[in-house]
């Protein structure tokens, strides 16, 4: 199972950085797709500092990717931005299981 860190995928050359917005997102996308699709990925978003709908947009087809390979969750940490943006959309079923954002 491949992880995604705010940094980078644990594949080469994919920078995720600290913002998951639409400035990011075909960035990201053609990198998944770049990679021959990876299933499986695990996402760690503890230092992304800005995200926008178009992030959590992703974050969602993301999610639904793994659904087929049950490899739940997606997201294994997130930032206090992205926890808040999850929870205000409604979506904190993506959080991991504490429901908590991971901070370190």
């Amino acid at each position: 199972m491949a992880t995604v860190t705010a940094d980078q995928l644990n594949l080469p050359g994919l920078d995720v950085g600290a913002s998951l917005t639409i400035f990011d997102v075909a960035r990201l996308e053609n990198r998944w797709r770049e990679k021959g699709s990876v299933q499986g990925i695990q996402l760690e978003l503890n230092t992304v500092e800005e995200v926008d709908a178009a992030g959590i947009q992703w974050l969602l087809i993301m999610a639904a990717r793994a659904k087929p390979q049950q490899t739940c969750p997606v997201i294994c940490s997130a930032s206090a931005p992205v926890s808040e943006a999850l929870r205000l959309m409604g979506l904190t079923a993506l959080l991991p299981a504490t429901g908590e954002a991971s901070h370190e």
